[in-house]
């Protein structure tokens, strides 16, 4: 019968029915506490509440509460189209396939370029999935593997557009930190210039045909 919403850009701690099995407890790393009780007898109204408070979110396209297929990952165009046509031949109703970790030249190294090898001509590829009814979405990782055969890592180390230490090197995160390799390389996403050179390779993508993008890690950003 309630909805909570906390306001607050601060690390926060939630204990829900943990301590105490009929309570929702939370606690603010900071010297106020900003929320909100919503009250509804419906999850629609509570939801209603929430959404007058924080704004309401622009409807997605029909297409993307379909039914998305994926694995880890799709090594090749080939590949791709053979499961499109699976699923058409058996009238499996499917509209998004989401290419993963295997799009660039080798698996996991984000340079945000298609392999030559295993995925050439992708714009003639996405019209043609797209011609057949699928949208293509694509893995994108928000690090820079510092790699030599890593196009993006020598252009934003060049240019300023990693965070840096306190020695002006590349941040590297802890060994022990959890949600990202800690050797890679994070893109300083305050810098306004960093901002446009990754985004224009965003829209670069999209205008090849992409349908959407999956931001994956957020959990590791510090």
């Amino acid at each position: 019968g309630y909805g909570l919403f906390l306001n607050s850009s601060a690390r926060t701690e939630w204990e829900v029915g943990t301590r105490d099995a009929a309570a929702l407890q939370f606690a603010v790393y900071d010297g106020q506490m900003d929320y909100f009780v919503m009250l509804g007898d419906q999850p629609g109204e509570i939801l209603r509440q929430y959404c007058r408070l924080t704004g309401f979110a622009k409807l997605p396209p029909l297409w993307s509460f379909g039914l998305w297929m994926s694995r880890n990952s799709y090594t090749s165009w080939e590949m791709t189209e053979e499961i499109a046509s699976q699923l058409r031949e058996h009238d499996i109703p499917c509209d998004v396939l989401h290419l993963d970790t295997a799009w660039f030249s080798s698996d996991w190294n984000c340079d945000l370029r298609f392999s030559q090898e295993r995925f050439p001509e992708p714009e003639k590829h996405l019209r043609a999935l797209r011609n057949k009814g699928f949208h293509i979405s694509l893995w994108q990782y928000n690090f820079i593997p510092p790699r030599a055969d890593n196009l993006n890592y020598p252009v934003a180390a060049q240019r300023g557009y990693l965070a840096r230490d306190g020695q002006g090197n590349p941040y590297r995160l802890p060994e022990s930190y959890v949600g990202s390799w800690v050797d890679d390389a994070i893109v300083d996403f305050s810098n306004p210039e960093a901002r446009a050179w990754y985004g224009a390779q965003i829209r670069g993508l999209m205008e090849l045909g992409a349908a959407a993008i999956k931001t994956d890690f957020g959990e590791g950003i510090p």
